[in-house]
């Protein structure tokens, strides 16, 4: 038995909260519905029994449909690694991290400067991804600049599968790159329908808020259910400019529009393994900028993973956001507070690891202190553990007043269990620090970056199938 921490504060809301929201939410996809411009789909979600116009290319949602699609989700999705020992079990219990994607800059591990991301920076942080134990999955977290911008998706993906033997998440940018990696999926898993049971990658989509799927996203939505890729659909509704302003007008939006988007997978594939992503951006209305690690940002995930929990929806929300542009107490503040929302309230997959400065730059020292944060998030999740044995009283009572516990068999037995133990946040004591050089966390990541890349290596795949990858990336 444990005492959970897992969505254990007062600001859990009471069943009859969620279940107005949800009703809400679904009063807008029944009245409002969603801009669906496809014939394909609109053809397809006419024959599944949907309100459908044509002329408005509009799509409304009975709630009895919504809730029976919703019903056929999968609860159990298995990622696939390079083989079945990497393979990870995403579920409503599991609490994995990955890499923020999409970032165009990085911060040079010799000069801190930033500057535009090359492949070569994608495949140093594809080897630092696949050392850290607390980062759980790969991510495109960098797009190069040196290759053409039509390739750098796919060029990103030929290089992950070649360097980390995780599953990868990636945003392909539109259908012939969706196409390119559904046949890159083929080749390194031994061809078509090879990868139905253990995908090695997921697709991430987003609708256009407030209340579109763009034709890009139907495309490539239809591809990962032609291909049977999972798939993350994440609502970003920015508060302010594409949502409500208020936060409960912001947590409706994007729950009608997530929900319509798993609706439409399981329309277009029925059974289709997706995710239900949170994304609650909000924009200063001084400067227009969108703001991912404030903490409203957090506020909001809290909801959202209550409510989608309360469907039995898989979960990926933004772990460790931030919008500070330096590896400083900003960042560590911003990624800290929203890591506790979303491991306390039940996130599935929690994102971000890697990345500062508003999802524009990637840092290999980042990542690094990521993996501290994300072995901080996984302890928490794991809440507090009781049995008779851990409570102790026994024993309590036998080392009695004034005595210690350091050579009890008790203490021996969970001294490596029962606390996370961090690999760069430092725990010595200031002279102990002071001899070591007195270095701050991020000068002791960025030497553990260095070492990590410098050292390890995945056995890449063999030479005629990473040939055929790149032939594939670059459309030759």
């Amino acid at each position: 038995m444990a005492f959970s921490a897992q969505c254990g504060s007062a600001a859990c809301l009471p069943d009859d909260t969620l279940a107005r929201y949800h009703r809400l939410a679904l009063q807008v996809l029944e009245t409002t519905g969603i801009r669906v411009p496809c014939s394909e789909v609109l053809s397809a979600m006419a024959e599944a029994g949907f309100k459908v116009s044509a002329e408005e290319q509009q799509v409304r949602f009975p709630p009895d449909l919504v809730e029976a699609a919703l019903a056929r989700i999968p609860r159990s999705i298995t990622l696939g690694g390079r083989a079945p020992a990497d393979d990870l079990e995403l579920n409503l219990d599991s609490l994995w991290v990955r890499p923020q994607s999409g970032c165009v800059n990085v911060l040079d591990l010799d000069t801190g400067a930033c500057r535009p991301a090359t492949m070569a920076d994608v495949e140093a942080m594809a080897r630092l991804t696949d050392v850290l134990p607390a980062v759980h999955l790969a991510a495109s977290l960098i797009y190069p600049n040196d290759v053409p911008e039509t390739a750098r998706d796919t060029a990103t993906l030929a290089v992950l599968l070649n360097t980390t033997r995780k599953h990868i998440c990636t945003q392909p940018y539109d259908l012939g790159s969706a196409t390119r990696m559904a046949e890159m999926i083929e080749v390194v898993r031994g061809g078509a329908g090879a990868a139905v049971d253990r995908p090695p990658v997921t697709f991430i989509l987003a609708p256009t808020s407030p209340l579109v799927i763009a034709p890009n996203e139907l495309a490539i939505m239809r591809c990962a259910a032609a291909h049977r890729i999972p798939s993350f659909f994440g609502a970003t509704p920015m508060c302010g400019a594409t949502g409500p302003m208020t936060l409960a007008g912001q947590v409706v939006l994007m729950h009608a529009e997530n929900l319509a988007g798993l609706v439409v997978m399981q329309v277009l594939q029925p059974g289709a393994p997706v995710i239900y992503g949170i994304r609650p951006a909000l924009m200063d209305m001084r400067t227009t900028a969108p703001l991912w690690g404030g903490v409203e940002f957090g506020l909001v995930s809290a909801v959202a993973l209550q409510l989608a929990r309360r469907k039995g929806l898989i979960t990926d929300t933004e772990g460790t956001p931030t919008d500070s542009k330096a590896l400083d107490e900003q960042t560590g503040l911003e990624k800290g507070f929203n890591a506790a929302f979303a491991a306390l309230y039940g996130a599935n997959i929690a994102t971000g690891a890697g990345y500062i400065d508003m999802i524009m730059t990637a840092s290999f020292e980042q990542l690094v202190i990521d993996n501290d944060i994300s072995g901080m998030m996984v302890r928490a999740r794991r809440g507090v553990e009781i049995d008779d044995d851990r409570l102790a009283v026994d024993l309590i009572e036998k080392v009695g007043s004034g005595g210690n516990y350091l050579t009890e068999p008790h203490t021996l037995r969970y001294l490596r269990t029962e606390t996370f133990r961090p690999a760069v946040l430092d725990r010595q004591n200031r002279a102990n620090w002071e001899r070591a050089g007195a270095r701050d966390v991020a000068a002791v990541a960025r030497e553990r970056a260095r070492e990590a890349i410098r050292s390890h290596s995945t056995r890449p795949l063999p030479d005629h199938l990473m040939r055929e990858l790149r032939r594939i990336a670059f459309g030759r």
